[in-house]
């Protein structure tokens, strides 16, 4: 009992030092209120002010099978201080129903398919520093093929049904989602859980110069060691398993953070 609860309190500590450090290294600004919002039936001049987390689709919530699916539009006006200049710029949408294309300035800056899981895009090159830059997303819930679900009971939702931030970092940055930071299992027993932390860091390095695109770095944190109270597993899976998984994808492009 007393060394597990010496694992829980180191592990504290370490969760609570990399919270510091990540307060120091980057700003998260929730930028949920005060988006113009309309459907493709009208223009921006007839937009309405929404705040997030917001749904076109609440006719469906009364059991209406004839409820919108469709194209709903959100615009939002952000003044970009001219001190991020020289800094990485991110928008991180928690979700969008189903699909979503975000344009910067009028230009494309790239696009979602799937309303269940979040996603974020580098905003640094589309901006304008010291401006007011126009944010623009484009939400679709139509029935689409190649967008789940495509076929059930339940009603499809469409919106900004979860909350948005704009992050602000340094040039060289963790990569938090789509492998950022990942906990390899190494080996797992009854008594307790081996992993190691893989770390995945975008940006430029220390000392380069400015423009010098480095590839992706990757840093081992070997041997954490985690007590097996609390941790639980699938049905169907057995506890026991051991084995290291692939534990970096190096193909393709994960966005940051």
């Amino acid at each position: 009992m007393k060394n597990r609860a010496l694992i829980l309190t180191l592990l504290l500590g370490t969760l609570l030092a990399g919270s510091a450090l990540q307060a120091r290294a980057r700003e998260v600004i929730n930028i949920n209120r005060n988006w113009r919002f309309f459907s493709n039936s009208h223009t921006s001049d007839n937009a309405t002010m929404v705040n997030l987390p917001h749904t076109w689709n609440r006719d469906a919530l009364g059991g209406h099978n004839d409820y919108y699916r469709g194209i709903g539009n959100y615009i939002k006006d952000i003044k970009v201080p001219a001190e991020w200049r020289g800094k990485r710029v991110f928008i991180r949408f928690g979700a969008a129903g189903d699909a979503a294309n975000l344009a910067v300035n009028g230009r494309h800056v790239g696009e979602h398919r799937g309303g269940f899981t979040g996603f974020t895009f580098e905003l640094t090159p589309y901006l304008r520093f010291g401006e007011t830059n126009s944010i623009w997303v484009i939400v679709n819930n139509s029935p689409q093929m190649d967008v789940l679900p495509t076929a059930g009971d339940h009603n499809v939702y469409g919106g900004l049904y979860r909350d948005v931030e704009l992050i602000v970092t340094e040039q060289s940055v963790i990569r938090a989602s789509e492998g950022g930071i990942r906990l390899v299992q190494k080996a797992v027993s009854s008594e307790r859980a081996a992993v190691d932390a893989v770390i995945r860091i975008d940006g430029q390095p220390a000392g380069e110069p400015r423009g010098h695109h480095a590839a992706p770095r990757y840093d081992l944190l070997p041997g954490l060691a985690l007590p097996r109270a609390g941790l639980g597993h699938r049905h169907g899976d057995d506890p026991d398993r051991t084995g290291v998984p692939d534990a970096v994808e190096r193909r393709g492009k994960p966005l940051p953070l």
